[in-house]
């Protein structure tokens, strides 16, 4: 979430309680909220306007996020979050995003085998 949508969700949020929107209150909320996507954060305060008549903080939103998530995670079969073309990868797998960074879909990561592979420092 970048700063904008930050303020939009503080904005969002004082309709209801009052609150003063402030520069440093949006700078203080984005630095908490940064790695979370708005559309889960905008649901979050929904939810917890609903269930709660608490003066909301990034602490209630992270939790609603993070409580959606792991329910969202428990109803997907684990072979559904599995990705197709990297076996036992959890999907969106790191070598399917590298893939789209080179133009090659679909290559495998390279396998090594574990005897071959030396400590840091070791010495021969």
């Amino acid at each position: 979430m970048n700063e904008m949508q930050t303020a939009q969700l503080l904005i969002v949020a004082s309709a209801i309680d009052n609150r003063i929107v402030s520069d440093p209150a949006i700078v203080a909320w984005h630095q908490i909220l940064q790695d979370f996507e708005y559309s889960d954060l905008s649901a979050a305060l929904t939810e917890h306007r609903r269930s709660s008549t608490e003066y909301v903080t990034p602490a209630h939103l992270v939790a609603i996020v993070k409580r959606t998530r792991q329910a969202r995670a428990a109803a997907t079969p684990l072979e559904a979050s599995m990705c197709a073309t990297h076996e036992h990868y959890p999907k969106p797998c790191d070598a399917c995003r590298q893939d789209e960074l080179d133009g090659t879909p679909g290559r495998k990561p390279v396998m090594v085998p574990l005897g071959t592979i030396k400590p840091i420092g070791h010495v021969i």
